[in-house]
């Protein structure tokens, strides 16, 4: 059946790594690949493409090309939150960034996805709400925390030497 066929190329691509499959599965429906249709009610899956998509050899890899689709903001401050650990509250990110950059920040960042429980203007970085929709931040009061060591890895990373 399609689904055996499924798992056995996502199983190939990331080795059984929890986290590369989710990342792979969320890149597959990001790209069209993997669509649920109302119509058919079921899952529309292109066997074909899925096959000839590339998956990185690791998570971090594929994190970091992630994190790289993000706004340029969010970027700088998944990066900025690397550096000081696995979780940063409001108010050391306020010591990174002057008043001026938050205020832009703030009012040019767009949102892709709002919850009913939080809406744009009560987050003091709404930049950081995407990395949170994406899954690679989770808020926990007014503290950042990454959702994966790897996440934090990958952002690291992407800083210049």
């Amino acid at each position: 059946s399609i689904t055996i066929s499924l798992t056995d190329i996502v199983y190939q691509k990331t080795k059984g790594n929890a986290l590369c499959i989710t990342q792979f599965l969320q890149s597959l429906h990001d790209g069209g690949l993997l669509q649920w249709s109302s119509v058919s009610n079921s899952w529309e899956i292109n066997i074909k493409s899925i096959e000839a998509e590339l998956a990185p050899d690791d998570s971090v890899g594929m994190l970091v090309r992630k994190i790289l689709q993000l706004p340029e903001k969010t970027q700088l401050a998944l990066k900025l939150i690397s550096c000081v650990g696995s979780s940063c509250a409001e108010s050391t990110l306020l010591l990174f960034l002057n008043e001026n950059v938050v205020t832009n920040m703030k009012v040019k960042t767009t949102v892709k996805r709002v919850d009913e429980k939080r809406s744009p203007t009560n987050d003091l970085f709404p930049f950081l709400c995407i990395a949170v929709d994406e899954g690679l931040l989770k808020k926990e009061g007014t503290s950042y925390k990454f959702a994966h060591d790897q996440v934090q890895y990958a952002a690291y990373s992407l800083i210049p030497e």
